[in-house]
């Protein structure tokens, strides 16, 4: 259940390795209370997380790496996990993003 809004389905790209598409929606962009938020999902899985923003690239276990994307509301961010538990964290965490991280009405 996606749209070109909020972005694509996680696709299995190799074994336990996906990635997906999202777009920020919430007004204030990804600021300390979202990427906190990212941070505690994505640490409940033993995969590894990264997140890219342009030509930038982040782990996506670590808030101040999150902050230095100065992700603003419309910005495409593509999530990319890989390893045990790869899949569920990949829809855990595209599911906050799509949902605002809550902060959407």
């Amino acid at each position: 259940m996606t749209d070109d809004a909020t972005g694509s389905a996680p696709t299995q790209i190799g074994d336990d390795h996906y990635t997906c598409e999202v777009s920020i929606v919430n007004e204030m962009g990804l600021h300390a209370r979202p990427a906190s938020l990212m941070v505690g999902i994505a640490s409940k899985y033993p995969c590894e997380i990264v997140i890219y923003s342009g030509s930038n690239t982040v782990d996506g276990k670590s808030i101040l790496q999150l902050l230095s994307l100065s992700a603003e509301m419309g910005t495409r961010l593509k999530l990319e996990t890989r390893g045990p538990g790869a899949r569920e964290a990949i829809e855990a965490l595209a599911e906050l993003v799509r949902q605002g991280f809550s902060e959407t009405s």
